[in-house]
């Protein structure tokens, strides 16, 4: 019966917070569909949620992407050190076209190419200062990735646990009922 009172108590609290979560009325009751819970699952065996959590979870998804990001400023850092090479090209058909002389009353094409070659020296010294910053945001993204792939492995341990242990409860839970339902037989004749 105390055993009872916990659980009662326990699917009074999920049932409130799942309602706070869905956005539904503090006082909805959600039931719990228990056929299907009871249903032969087809579980893996750990490695293989361990092999492929990374596609499944989003924080992990969003980490790689800044990492990826900060690996892509830092090659932007490095090409600060080299020359720009800026090309352009014009072209016009205006009437009176300026660049034709003397200037004619129709319509008339023209158009230029042009090449720029720069390089800022002073952009040596600034580099330096950018590359620093960049790696050592890369060396965040990698920890904060690190980190979050060792937190989602733990976590999925500890499912992959609590599920099998609860799954060995169920089968112990229906020999005891089994067990009990006898003796009341037994008991009774």
């Amino acid at each position: 019966q105390l055993t009872e009172i916990d659980i009662k108590n326990q699917i009074a609290t999920v049932n409130y917070n799942l309602d706070i979560i869905l956005g539904l009325t503090e006082n909805t009751q959600i039931t719990v569909d228990s056929n299907s819970i009871l249903d032969a699952k087809s579980v893996q065996p750990l490695p293989y949620y361990l092999q492929n959590y990374v596609q499944n979870r989003n924080d992990l998804k969003a980490a790689d992407m800044q990492q990826k990001a900060a690996e892509a400023a830092i090659e932007e850092t490095r090409s600060g050190l080299y020359p720009r090479l800026v090309v352009g090209a014009d072209y016009n058909y205006l009437r009176p076209n300026p660049r034709i002389v003397p200037p004619l009353d129709q319509f008339q094409p023209t158009w230029d190419v042009g090449f720029k070659i720069s390089y800022s020296i002073t952009g040596l010294y600034e580099n330096k200062a950018k590359a620093d910053v960049s790696r050592a945001r890369l060396a965040e993204a990698k920890a904060q990735y690190d980190d979050l792939s060792d937190n989602a492995k733990m976590d999925i341990n500890r499912n992959y646990m609590q599920y099998t242990e609860s799954m060995e409860k169920i089968d112990v839970a229906q020999k005891s009922l089994t067990q009990a339902e006898e003796n009341y037989k037994i008991v009774k004749s």
